[in-house]
């Protein structure tokens, strides 16, 4: 598993880094997160008191800036389609909002995005796209389908 290796270990240290941030913005809300040691649909839940309020997916970027992403990606943020696709089933089927947090790691900076909605059972404008990146966090390249999810609405947490 890449979680495993130096740079997995790094990014899983820098997701760290982003869900201490989400806390000091939403105390009253608690991150309970999967297994990291397997592969999971998504990488946590979100509660409030004993209550289920949401699921999210945390990546992390580097070498991006916020004015970047808004410039040169046009507000949209890769993710692979098929996640995306696996954490909405989820959450469909727990009847809870599905939320992206992106992580700007030089910046210090978290992006909070409702990706889809139970209520309306809708998702935030996403295209996709069958396109090459970078197949795991250790590196190569594959083709796959690719989800660009819209973060002109998303919420930004900085450092108090």
């Amino acid at each position: 598993m890449d979680i495993l290796t130096s740079k997995g270990q790094m990014s899983r240290r820098h997701e760290q880094e982003a869900m201490h941030l989400f806390a000091t913005h939403q105390p009253a809300v608690t991150l309970l997160e999967t297994p990291k040691d397997r592969p999971a649909r998504l990488d946590g839940l979100i509660a409030e008191g004993d209550q289920l309020i949401g699921g999210y997916e945390v990546k992390c970027r580097y070498r991006l800036t916020h004015h970047d992403l808004m410039t040169k990606f046009k507000g949209e943020w890769l993710v692979t389609a098929e996640k995306l696709h696996e954490c909405i089933a989820v959450c469909r089927a727990l009847e809870i909002p599905f939320f992206g947090f992106l992580y700007l790691v030089d910046e210090k900076k978290l992006l909070i995005q409702r990706i889809w909605n139970p209520k309306t059972d809708r998702t935030v404008r996403i295209r996709t796209d069958r396109t090459a990146t970078q197949k795991t966090i250790n590196g190569g390249t594959i083709i796959r389908e690719n989800a660009f999810i819209d973060m002109h609405t998303c919420k930004v947490c900085t450092t108090p």
